[in-house]
């Protein structure tokens, strides 16, 4: 191995410990950082470890909630007569005054309590102490009260948009928006892949979008432009066929989302509370074989 990658390796690891051990990275698990790294060491892939690691944008509890403070609190949220950012998040602190908004979780009416749209609702609850009344389930949506002008539909991440298409179709909130059309609909989320924000608009323009933080292509490992700052001749296609064989080696991402993530947009990103699908699954994926370093 040359002496720069030796650097690059270790300097690599250590930055990562330090992030765990001071908090940066909460909600990171140090042993679990140290067996997933094993795993590369142990099939002599440690430079592919280690620019997993350099490009890993991991987002513990804070800067979720600041992510949904700056979303909640941009331009794009506010009406023009707003006096002040804060004033969305102010109106629906109020428990005894209407502020004619409703949230409720982008989750279809199969899927379990547990999912990333509810618990996002918890994190405003809890952070930004938006009052619980002015929650609803989906299906409670039809019932709201003309007073309302605007509803928030949330979820932490957008990657394809297919989840959002998908719960329209499937929750019966297509007739809700034909049956209110002067009804503002904004979906907010932490995050946000383009191609995503791209499929939403296209198929709901009425709909507007809303993300704290938002991904592009360039984001992916693989043909963007994460690898593009390491000055090594052919590093990405010697990175591509360790990724390759380990990927063969331990099924990651199983048949159903594949090697390289949902729609192979191949991120690099996850949350404290869970990682989108669209992330590589050398990040997440668990199996007898491989063990993940963040939860899926």
């Amino acid at each position: 191995m040359e002496r720069d990658e030796r650097l690059f390796i270790d300097g690599t690891k250590a930055r990562v410990q330090k992030l765990i051990r001071c908090g940066a990275w909460e909600g990171m698990d140090h042993g679990r950082f140290e067996s997933w790294f094993n795993q590369f060491v142990a099939r002599q892939k440690e430079l592919l470890g280690a620019c997993l690691l350099d490009n890993f944008i991991f987002r513990g509890k804070g800067q979720v909630e600041a992510l949904l403070k700056a979303a909640l609190c941009s331009p794009a949220m506010l009406t023009p007569a707003a006096k002040w950012d804060g004033e969305v998040v102010e109106a629906l602190s109020r428990r005894h005054v209407d502020p004619g908004i409703r949230f409720a979780p982008v989750i279809r009416l199969d899927q379990p309590p547990t999912k990333s749209g509810t618990y996002v609702l918890r994190r405003l609850a809890k952070s930004l102490r938006i009052q619980d009344k002015w929650m609803l389930w989906p299906q409670s949506l039809a019932e709201m009260p003309n007073s309302v002008h605007t509803v928030v539909l949330v979820d932490d991440f957008c990657g394809s948009g297919k989840q959002f298409s998908d719960f329209v179709t499937l929750t019966g909130f297509e007739e809700v928006m034909r049956a209110r059309p002067e009804c503002r609909i904004v979906y907010l989320t932490i995050a946000a892949h383009s191609c995503g924000i791209k499929k939403v608009q296209d198929e709901f323009s009425r709909v507007e979008f809303i993300a704290g933080e938002i991904l592009t292509p360039q984001h992916g490992f693989f043909g963007g432009e994460r690898l593009a700052r390491i000055k090594l001749n052919g590093i990405e296609e010697r990175l591509k066929a360790d990724y390759d064989a380990i990927a063969k080696e331990v099924s990651l991402g199983g048949k159903n989302i594949g090697p390289y993530g949902f729609e192979e947009q191949g991120l690099t990103y996850a949350f404290d509370h869970g990682t989108p699908n669209n992330t590589l699954p050398i990040y997440w994926y668990a199996s007898e074989d491989w063990t993940p370093l963040v939860n899926r």
